[in-house]
């Protein structure tokens, strides 16, 4: 059996833990390095090799977000020209990247030709590593968001390599998936056992009792160089948070059927790619608004750099549109709205915890759970909507959808996705034997 060229991107620790991975079935690890990497960071990376006899390649992550690695560092006259079939078929993925590079300071707008060529230089050079390196495995940890990387995953796809990406749904959990599209491959609910995850279970009850909450919802932790980007960002939209605070209301009417919209902090993963094109989440509201039900935004609790006094009037130019002041409670919106709607967010995985509709405009592991509906249209809303009139929640349905989920999780630390990463190349490596034989 040939074996295994590996690409893997992610930190030191990421890596450390694949290179120690008892499958032997692996010809070299190309690794792109998401630290910086010192003299000191190298020598690291090259002794764990040689601890786990395994033959790495280097590639350094923060040069390749730049042009000048493409510019200064890379030998075009061995490279293979990009084709018009190549970058015709690369059109999804050009159209998120431009979009990722907003991100990247620069490399972002108004340098559009500088975002337009890093895209080709990317294509183009990793169109010609992965033929050149024979890779048959992309390992990521987390979901494509820089723009390179996004590259990388979409020409996997085109060329039929494994992608495996970790995703964080929890501070305690993560699972792996090979197509965001369709995060829990081959997803059934499990009925018929007891939970296997207790802290699942006891979190369940909390939400669906609507009792005071022991757990935190899902965040990324506070670290403190974020929240001193935060500061620096509240500061520089100091005058547009001032704007939408304004034109906010303290009251909304509970009484009548609305659909509450948590607005997703931009840009992240959670919006490009998952969402597709509705990481422009005023096409959420412009197909929510046509629902003839009253919409409540609230803002996420950090601001966004694509927010504008612009974004907030277009909203509100919408039919029943609201936007909610951010002080109003969460857990109040989602208790009384006829639906939450957002694209992957936290809102969303409450509301499937507590029972209620979601209507979800994006890929995320919830939208496999028995109240949660895939919105791709405004036709797909509106029968959405006409469901939920007449919906029966259950309980034990959604008890067994976590029972389904729990099958897919793994606790989030790198020993741990190494050893589920592992097991995934053994059974990768059985079915490739089994496809030789046929």
């Amino acid at each position: 059996m040939k074996k295994l060229n590996i690409l893997t991107l992610g930190d030191f620790e990421f890596n450390k833990n694949i290179y120690a991975m008892p499958y032997k079935n692996i010809n070299c690890i190309y690794t792109i390095a998401s630290c910086k990497l010192t003299a000191k960071i190298k020598q690291d990376f090259a002794n764990e090799a040689k601890k786990n006899k395994r033959t790495i390649k280097l590639f350094p992550h923060k040069k390749l977000k730049t042009l000048n690695f493409y510019v200064n560092s890379v030998d075009w006259s061995s490279i293979e020209p990009l084709s018009n079939e190549l970058v015709e078929s690369s059109a999804l993925c050009q159209i998120e990247t431009l979009k990722m590079y907003e991100r990247i300071s620069k490399l972002s707008p108004p340098y559009y030709e500088n975002r337009k060529k890093h895209f080709y230089y990317s294509l183009q050079y990793f169109n010609h590593l992965l033929d050149k390196c024979n890779i048959d495995v992309f390992i990521r940890y987390s979901v494509p968001h820089m723009g390179y990387d996004n590259v990388i995953y979409h020409l996997c796809k085109l060329k039929g390599i494994k992608t495996y990406m970790v995703y964080f749904i929890h501070p305690h959990w993560a699972y792996i998936m090979e197509d965001y599209k369709d995060p829990l491959k081959n997803f059934k609910p499990v009925k018929n056992r007891d939970f296997k995850i207790k802290l699942l279970e006891e979190m369940f009850n909390e939400y669906w009792d609507k009792k005071e909450l022991t757990y935190k919802p899902v965040q990324v932790p506070p670290t403190k160089r974020g929240l001193l980007v935060q500061r620096r960002r509240e500061q520089r939209y100091s005058k547009i948070l001032s704007y939408y605070q304004l034109k906010t209301t303290r009251h909304p009417n509970l009484d009548v059927p609305f659909i509450f919209v948590a607005l997703h902090f931009q840009y992240e993963a959670t919006t490009n790619p998952l969402a597709g094109i509705f990481v422009d989440q005023l096409l959420m509201l412009d197909i929510l608004s046509r629902t003839g039900l009253n919409i409540y935004v609230k803002e996420h609790p950090r601001i966004s750099a694509n927010r504008s006094i612009e974004y907030y009037n277009k909203i509100l130019s919408m039919k029943n549109t609201y936007l909610i002041d951010s002080s109003y409670s969460s857990y109040i919106l989602t208790d009384r709205c006829y639906a939450v709607a957002n694209c992957t967010g936290t809102a969303g995985w409450e509301a499937v915890m507590k029972g209620k509709p979601c209507l979800v405009f994006g890929n995320i592991h919830y939208q496999y759970a028995p109240y949660a509906f895939k919105i791709n249209n405004l036709n797909d809303c509106l029968v959405a909507v006409e469901k939920i009139k007449n919906l029966k929640v259950s309980k034990n349905k959604t008890i067994e959808y976590l029972k389904g989920l729990e099958e897919y999780l793994i606790n989030l630390n790198h020993k741990d996705i190494s050893i589920k990463l592992n097991q995934i190349l053994e059974e990768l490596e059985i079915e490739r034997w089994k496809e030789s034989k046929d």
